[in-house]
């Protein structure tokens, strides 16, 4: 099995909690504040987004928004697997894994995506998401405004309405 880099249980249901119970402005004027107590090293801004490293390389972190505001953080939480059936193996294991950590610390999910590798804890602003791709594993957090649009998207999306 390929050797996946990932973060440690703890410091995944550390940032996840961290996350999940963020309260601060959403403003893209407040976002170095923001990573620095995070820790992460900003790379790039713009009135609409950001970009820093989390711990997993210059890019593992992104913001997005609109008007200023933020509406969708996402940081890898894994290093970057190969490109073949043990590197996808070793996503999958380290999904499952961290699925199971975030759901003993933080509860039942509150939705799992049948279509995707999404599973979702909501809260009263903000839903926390992580997120299994084929290579990486990331977590987010988005406003819940900003997560029902876009799940009304893909839903349009896949009705061929879009």
């Amino acid at each position: 099995m390929s050797e996946l880099s990932t973060l440690t249980d703890a410091d995944l249901v550390d940032l996840a909690t961290r996350l999940r119970d963020l309260r601060w402005s959403w403003q893209f004027s407040d976002f170095a504040g923001l990573a620095a107590d995070f820790g992460w090293t900003v790379l790039s801004t713009g009135e609409d987004r950001a970009r820093f490293d989390c711990g997993f390389g210059p890019t593992s972190g992104s913001a997005r928004g609109n008007g200023g505001r933020v509406q969708v953080m996402e940081l890898a939480v894994t290093g970057f697997a190969p490109k073949d059936e043990a590197g996808q193996d070793a996503v999958n294991d380290a999904f499952a894994r961290m699925t199971a950590a975030l759901t003993t610390a933080l509860g039942a999910p509150t939705a799992k995506l049948p279509e995707a590798t999404e599973i979702r804890w909501a809260g009263p602003e903000a839903t926390l998401r992580l997120l299994g791709g084929p290579v990486r594993i990331n977590l987010a957090v988005a406003t819940n405004g900003w997560l029902a649009n876009n799940d009304e998207a893909i839903e349009l999306e896949r009705q061929g309405l879009l």
